[in-house]
């Protein structure tokens, strides 16, 4: 491993200009403006990680502001909107009302669906470096919240009723265009000529804001777009009512990765629960074992592989990424299985590469070089350091952050990386790839 060209100083002072440029008024963090404009669930729950080492109480309040979205049922949206201007305008369009859902708090506008069940991990972390009081108190108000929202995962995310995330459409993924998602994507029927006539209109660039600010090779293609534009054209032909998603809308994925940070983060969700004195109900006890339980489900004995499956047939989508090794992460996994998963990871021919863990595997039929969730990306190489540290690997966890810290120094705060030069991609000063680079930096004071 070469030695970082400059100091850690200066990468920590690129974070934090990255954190100076997207703060919001003190309250939250944008991923980018302007291709990224709004508060991101999963983006600022990584924020906050990244910020606690700096301000706890700051970092607190950015979990608070993605909480202050949370409806009646538990429903936490993948996007905020606080802001007017075209944005917020093509935002409104695109999820079927003007003011989005109906919210207590008036001006915030918010999506119809969810992100990666990473909070709790970020509540938790955040309270470790926070003085005990204050500690109690930001624990306290955050349990209720975080178990409301777990609740309404089983209820509505849980398709077949085993517990498995069940995604609806790609972007609840985070990995809007991983492969085995849009392979899937490309099987299923959303509609016909009026529906696909839309989807085409929706890559205009006045809706395809992102390539508008980053090469379209950097993004996901025409083709993708055209099938994240027909799976959100079905949910909004259903008007986002969850028994007519389930009864009709065709999309039903249950996701290795978002089912695997599901049992981690009811896992800190029950320690959260300990901490403040909370009984977490029965029902949502039995739902967090059956998840434990019901993962070995995705798992492929010949191919020694966790798929995905098309919760509707039970089918394996027969691709793997990154997302099958994060069972390492869930923290239940016994050693026989971690290690099976650790070769993978490990191995330089798979996903263990020049800027970290690939995407998709450097040998996958399926890769595309430069692809948008193709290459690596900070927050899937933050999850795979602490998978590595938490189940005994930190050596290997702090060459994945050294990696990390390197190609950061080489090619500055950027969106993903590539994974066999280090090549800076997507956009520049992007917030989780400055405020996770804080966490590396940071990892030995925890």
């Amino acid at each position: 491993m070469t030695e970082l060209l400059h100091s850690t100083q200066d990468i920590e002072q690129q974070a934090l200009a990255v954190w100076q440029s997207n703060d919001r008024h003190g309250r939250y963090m944008v991923p980018h403006s302007p291709n990224y404009e709004g508060l991101w669930l999963w983006d600022s729950a990584l924020h906050g990680i990244g910020m606690r080492h700096h301000d706890p109480v700051r970092a607190g309040v950015e979990i608070g502001s993605v909480v202050d979205g949370q409806q009646p049922d538990g429903f936490i949206p993948n996007l905020q909107i606080r802001a007017g201007g075209l944005a917020a305008q093509v935002e409104s369009l695109m999820w079927g009302n003007l003011g989005f859902r109906s919210n207590s708090l008036a001006h915030i506008g918010i999506s119809q669906i969810t992100q990666p069940p990473i909070l709790a991990e970020a509540v938790w972390q955040i309270g470790q470096k926070m003085e005990h009081e204050v500690r109690q108190n930001f624990w306290t108000q955050m349990i209720g919240r975080l178990a409301l929202y777990h609740d309404w995962i089983y209820r509505e995310r849980n398709y077949r009723g085993d517990g498995l995330f069940t995604a609806i459409h790609p972007w609840e993924t985070g990995q809007d265009n991983t492969p085995p998602m849009m392979e899937h994507c490309r099987q299923l029927r959303f509609g016909g000529r009026v529906m696909d006539l839309l989807s085409n209109l929706s890559q205009h660039p006045l809706i395809r804001r992102d390539i508008n600010y980053v090469d379209a090779s950097e993004r996901s293609t025409y083709e993708e777009g055209k099938l994240q534009a027909l799976a959100l054209l079905s949910l909004m032909r259903h008007q986002f009512h969850p028994q007519r998603i389930r009864e009709s809308h065709p999309l039903h994925y249950q996701d290795v990765g978002m089912s695997s940070m599901l049992i981690a983060n009811n896992r800190h969700l029950e320690v959260l629960a300990d901490e403040t004195g909370v009984d977490l109900s029965d029902e949502l006890s039995a739902n967090m074992r059956m998840t434990e339980s019901n993962l070995e489900q995705l798992w492929d004995t010949d191919a020694s592989v966790y798929y995905p499956r098309d919760a509707v047939t039970g089918e394996s989508i027969r691709i793997q990424t990154s997302s099958s090794l994060l069972p390492m992460y869930a923290g239940y996994l016994p050693r026989e299985r971690i290690e099976i998963l650790h070769a993978q990871l490990a191995d330089p021919e798979n996903f263990w590469s020049y800027a970290g863990m690939a995407n998709v595997p450097l040998n996958s039929p399926y890769r595309r070089e430069k692809g948008y969730w193709h290459e690596v990306w900070v927050n899937t190489n933050w999850l795979a350091a602490t998978m590595l540290e938490r189940n005994g690997y930190g050596d290997e966890a702090s060459e994945m952050r050294q990696k990390t810290l390197r190609v950061i120094n080489q090619q500055g705060m950027c969106e993903y990386f590539s994974a066999r030069t280090g090549q800076g991609m997507g956009v520049r000063g992007f917030g989780w790839t400055a405020m996770l680079a804080l966490d590396m930096l940071h990892t030995d004071d925890n």
